[in-house]
């Protein structure tokens, strides 16, 4: 006889349904737990649920979920050796949302990377902007650059953190690589979990020039190059949980960069004044710095885009994991953050490209993450395609030859055109920092 053998998908939902039905039937909470290489098993919370139906719902889950089963694919919540570790975990989430009192089902994702799409979301104490594209190649770094810069005119520190780890790039166009600091934030993420107080010296001021008494900071991903150096060694060990031992309690990798941030912070007032205003250059892509800088880290995010399909379908899936596995309260922290930015705007047929733009962006939120409503419900977060306000409106960079090729900012000063490119973009990302600052 074939054994039936599902695919990921598949084994995923029946398992959801399988745990809905018997909790339905039995009264019993029910804690899917999904470990690293998505096998399931299912942790019961009911000491009155015969050991005969926990071994048939064993069997069921074996059978109809095959191969993504654990080794044990059911367990009683009392005969853990440590419960709290799965009822406490801030990964586990109710799904869906029920009025009863037990016959609840949860989800618990045990992965190595990208939970933090879908933790809770917190709020900084300063302002604090990420830079985000799903795709690369769409000038974040440079427009990072161009934001400090406006910032410093405007008699502001600004603290840049280079969080593309795996590609540094905003680092080398604010500050020769010879001249970086002696460690950058890897350093701190790699030395903190065994030294609680760290003697790092990881930011260097960055050389642009401005009027008044603004100034820019950069605490880059690594320190300066230099022999004994090992950078690639420490990458490698970043992205985890902290878990207890003693002296120090567990720390999620959110907790951890954000404590890398604040050193950061702490050193640029230090050595100066307190920063004003942080940019959070993030790498691009589906990755938990990404996520942890979008909904940890920042006090609003901005999303770079082209118009295309691809660009569209990869924030659509990111949106509607949002959407899915957020509550309402969490998900309007999120969503009430977010701004995306039309970045390479093409000078020949540039107003239609961005009504096209509008057109595509709206499309993505209105599917995803903006209320159904109707007209009399002025309390909803929906906005019509040419709502200037909308997260959806672009903020425009034009694209401009200038630009090509760019490896230094000396090249990206005294250029008419350059600052052309930009000058809607910076205006707009200004007014909004002063607003949400003014809240």
């Amino acid at each position: 006889m074939d054994v039936l053998m599902v695919d990921f998908d598949t084994a995923g939902q029946t398992a959801i349904q399988l745990a809905d039905e018997f909790a339905r039937a039995h009264g019993c909470d029910i804690t899917i737990i999904r470990d690293l290489l998505g096998r399931n098993a299912f942790a019961i919370e009911g000491k009155l649920v015969p050991d005969k139906l926990c071994q048939d719902l064993g069997e069921g889950i074996s059978k109809q979920c095959n191969p993504f089963v654990a080794p044990h694919p059911v367990i009683r919540i009392e005969s853990m050796v440590a419960p709290e570790l799965v009822l406490s975990s801030p990964d586990r989430k109710l799904l869906p949302e029920q009025l009863a009192q037990s016959g609840r089902v949860y989800l618990l994702e045990r992965t190595a990377v990208g939970a933090d799409w879908v933790r809770r979301p917190t709020v900084p104490s300063k302002t604090r902007i990420a830079l985000y594209g799903f795709k690369g190649g769409v000038g974040r770094s440079t427009a990072a650059y161009m934001l400090a810069r406006e910032f410093s005119r405007c008699g502001q520190v600004v603290l840049v953190v280079d969080l593309d780890l795996e590609s540094p790039g905003i680092s080398s166009l604010l500050v020769p690589t010879m001249e970086f600091a002696d460690y950058g934030v890897v350093d701190h993420l790699v030395t903190a979990p065994v030294d609680l107080n760290p003697n790092l010296d990881i930011v260097t001021r960055a050389e642009i020039s401005s009027s008044g008494n603004g100034e820019v900071w950069l605490a880059a991903a690594g320190g300066r190059t230099r022999a004994g150096y090992h950078y690639i060694e420490k990458l490698s060990r970043i992205y985890i949980d902290i878990p207890d031992s003693a002296g120090s309690k567990s720390m999620t990798f959110a907790e951890r960069l954000e404590n890398s941030i604040q050193y950061c912070e702490r050193q640029v007032s230090e050595k100066s004044r307190q920063p004003d205003v942080v940019l959070l250059d993030s790498r691009a892509g589906i990755h938990d710095i990404a996520a942890i800088a979008i909904t940890q880290l920042s006090t609003f995010a901005l999303l770079f885009a082209t118009d295309n399909r691809q660009t569209w379908e990869g924030y659509r899936e990111l949106f509607r994991q949002w959407q899915v596995r957020l509550d309402p309260q969490h998900l309007s922290q999120v969503r009430e953050r977010l701004q995306v930015v039309a970045s390479m705007v093409p000078s020949r047929g540039r107003e239609d490209y961005l009504a096209r733009f509008r057109d595509s962006a709206q499309d993505c939120f209105a599917d995803t993450l903006y209320d159904s409503v109707d007209a009399a419900d002025s309390d909803a977060f929906s906005f019509s395609v040419s709502d200037e306000s909308a997260p959806h409106y672009p903020f425009p960079i034009l694209h401009s030859m200038d630009l090509v090729g760019i490896e230094s900012s000396s090249e990206l000063l005294g250029s008419d055109l350059v600052d052309a490119a930009y000058s809607q973009f910076l205006t707009s990302v200004l007014r909004m920092a002063t607003e949400t600052t003014n809240q």
